[in-house]
């Protein structure tokens, strides 16, 4: 016990002397303040995605595509159930590994046969070719997430996204401009938003375009870097 308080005391003097807490979304810096963890010192400052160095997709048409950990907060369960929902027509790439890649598979097999493609963990390269050949990119978390990279690498690439409300997740994605944003934990919802994308490729490559003009604007490295430097040179 003596040894734990004067841990805290040490992170607590720490802590301190630090001036500003950064956040990469409103909604962590939110629960950030609620908990009480210096409110007066959190700023919300977005990550950056290389857009010079990331080709974007060019034509239209692809299929869907998920890339993350394949874990139960992730809701990959709820985007084949969704896949279900769909025709035969609508197939999915699953890129990545986790704890749930078996049951995944099992799902998958029952509810949409043949239709669902699991690649495991892939090089930045392939992964990057995949994105551009999809016509959307899923992120179907049931549990908050702050402001993952998924979605900015996708806007890099001229794709898409659908996202549920959770979380930071609603920050990135403009509906009916850049993507679409549906409920968590609702397959059905999610195969209406992805029927409609898929049934309009040309429709998704311009959502896609105005993704690529907000990960070229929002989330420039340059921007970044000025308003960090800027956080430094600021003093209150």
């Amino acid at each position: 016990m003596v040894a734990a308080e004067s841990t805290v005391h040490r992170l607590t003097r720490a802590y301190s002397t630090v001036r500003w807490f950064i956040s990469p979304s409103r909604f962590l810096a939110g629960k950030m303040a609620q908990g009480g963890v210096y409110p007066d010192r959190l700023r919300v400052l977005d990550h950056f995605v290389d857009t010079a160095s990331t080709v974007p997709k060019t034509v239209a048409g692809g299929q869907v595509l998920f890339a993350g950990r394949l874990a139960p907060e992730k809701g990959v369960d709820v985007l084949i159930e969704a896949m279900a929902r769909l025709g035969s027509w609508a197939e999915l790439d699953v890129a990545g590994e986790g704890p749930e890649r078996a049951r995944l598979e099992a799902l998958a097999a029952e509810h949409a046969p043949g239709r669902v493609r699991f690649h495991g963990r892939l090089p930045k390269g392939r992964l990057l070719d995949m994105v551009r050949s999809a016509a959307v990119v899923v992120v179907p978390s049931r549990w908050y997430e702050n402001q993952p990279m998924a979605v900015l690498e996708a806007f890099a690439c001229g794709v898409p996204v659908v996202t549920t409300d959770l979380g930071g997740l609603p920050e990135l994605v403009d509906p009916g401009r850049d993507g679409e944003v549906v409920a968590a934990n609702d397959p059905e919802a999610l195969a209406s938003s992805l029927k409609g994308l898929l049934a309009d490729p040309d429709r998704a490559l311009e959502l896609g375009r105005a993704a690529r003009r907000k990960a070229e604007r929002r989330f420039a490295p340059e921007r970044h870097l000025g308003n960090l430097e800027a956080l430094y040179r600021s003093e209150a």
